[in-house]
């Protein structure tokens, strides 16, 4: 009776220590793959399956998943992304931002209010002066968004559809092709339709209708990789 209960209380510790094992994160923070236990940076990263889990859908729920993060829109279909506190406080041309934003590496513009997640990688969210490795308007951090690379392994892909009140109907899929054993091409895209559920006291005036807040948003990736190298 002794050995058993020993036998079973070391099998229940080792299931227990297997099941608490966490998973190794890589970022690119440095321009670099690392993991992210080894970056001297305040990093956080949100995977693909986090952000579903999570119910991370728009730039805006990244403030309720990582700290000192803001987001605010901002007039003419900007907006304010700020870190510890560092943003964009000046709504003009002329005015820079204080956290760079990026997509695969590639710096994009302040007009992220409608943009929404859909075949992600990964999200990192850098805190504090990245100008090194990032350029100007760094001075808060960096947000780097990464899209999902192809693969070598099989043809495979996912089709998400939803359906809601407003007339709400929203697609998202993705497609995996390896041509080659160096050579493989990926395909996603989302459009989202909505109706706005947000009464319009000015309707009737010029350019107006009944309800604000609609959504008639198309988007689509292509990429490709050849001989690890992703374009």
């Amino acid at each position: 009776i002794t050995l058993a209960i020993v036998a079973s209380l070391c099998f229940s510790a080792n299931v227990l220590a297997a099941s608490n094992q966490i998973e190794e994160v890589i970022v690119t923070a440095q321009r670099t793959d690392e993991s992210i236990q080894d970056v001297p940076i305040a990093v956080t990263a949100l995977t693909g399956d986090m952000l579903t889990e999570r119910q991370v859908i728009t730039v805006s729920d990244l403030q309720m998943n990582a700290p000192n993060v803001s987001f605010t829109n901002t007039n003419f279909g900007s907006n304010s992304l700020a870190i510890r506190g560092i943003g964009r406080l000046l709504t003009a041309a002329t005015g820079d931002a204080g956290v760079s934003v990026h997509t695969n590496e590639i710096a994009i513009g302040p007009n992220l209010n409608s943009s929404e997640f859909y075949d992600m990688e990964r999200v990192e969210i850098l805190r504090g002066p990245q100008g090194t490795l990032y350029g100007k308007n760094a001075t808060g951090g960096v947000v780097n968004f990464v899209t999902r690379k192809p693969d070598f392994e099989s043809v495979n892909g996912f089709l998400d559809v939803e359906v809601g009140d407003y007339s709400n109907q929203k697609v998202m899929g993705a497609l995996n092709i390896p041509i080659a054993d160096n050579f493989a091409l990926r395909i996603a895209g989302m459009q989202l339709q909505r109706d706005g559920y947000t009464d319009n006291l000015a309707a009737g005036q010029v350019g107006t209708d009944g309800r604000v807040l609609t959504r008639d948003i198309f988007g689509d990736k292509l990429s490709n990789e050849v001989d690890g190298r992703d374009q």
